[in-house]
C-alpha cells in the first residue's frame, strides 16, 4: 500500500519505497498476533527494480529477527544514534524523519545532539520494534555508503 508519493529523484523514490515497506511490515505485525517472518526460502516480490531488490535484501535480517508473539520481549529499549563525521548532516536528518517518523525539527534536534554530544536518543520502543528499526536504518545507511551506528540500550525500570 503506498503511503508516500513516489515522485522526484531516485533517492526520494527509494526512500519512499523503504518507508512504505516498513509501514506495511508494522501494520502486518499489529494485525497479526503471530508476527511475521521471512526466511531465505521466502521469495522477494517479483518485478521490483534492482534498487528495491537490494533494499529488500538488506532489510531481510530485520525481518528474520521477528518471531511469534509468544516469545516476544516486551522490554522497552532506547534507540541511540552515535555521531558520525562522514555522513552529511542533512542525510542524517532525512534518515531520522523517514525511518523513525519524527518531524523535521525533532530530527534536526536529534542529529545536532548526536553531533555535539556524541550520541542522542532517537526513540523509545519495544525491544523487537527497536531492533527492527535499527537494522533497517543501518541497512539503508550502508546501502547509501554511510557507516551510521545505532545502538539499543535498556530503559531503566
Amino acid at each position: 500500500m503506498p503511503y508516500l508519493n513516489k515522485q522526484g529523484n531516485k533517492q526520494d523514490r527509494v526512500l519512499a519505497f523503504c518507508v512504505d515497506f516498513m509501514l506495511d511490515i508494522l501494520i502486518a505485525m499489529i494485525g497479526d498476533e503471530r508476527g511475521c517472518k521471512m526466511s531465505e526460502q521466502t521469495p522477494l516480490p517479483a518485478g521490483q527494480p534492482d534498487e528495491e531488490q537490494e533494499i529488500l535484501r538488506l532489510m531481510r535480517p530485520a525481518l528474520d529477527h521477528l518471531h511469534p508473539a509468544a516469545g516476544r520481549d516486551d522490554a522497552m529499549r532506547y534507540v541511540v544514534i552515535h555521531n558520525n563525521d562522514t555522513a552529511p548532516y542533512e542525510y542524517v536528518v532525512q534518515l531520522l524523519e523517514s525511518f523513525f517518523l519524527v518531524s523535521e525539527e525533532l530530527a534536526d534536534h536529534i542529529a545536532w545532539t548526536a553531533h555535539t554530544k556524541g550520541a542522542a536518543v532517537v526513540a523509545v520502543r519495544p525491544s523487537e520494534e527497536a531492533t527492527m528499526l535499527v537494522q533497517v536504518a543501518q541497512g539503508r545507511a550502508k546501502y547509501d555508503g554511510f557507516p551510521l551506528i545505532f545502538t539499543l540500550e535498556p530503559v531503566a525500570a
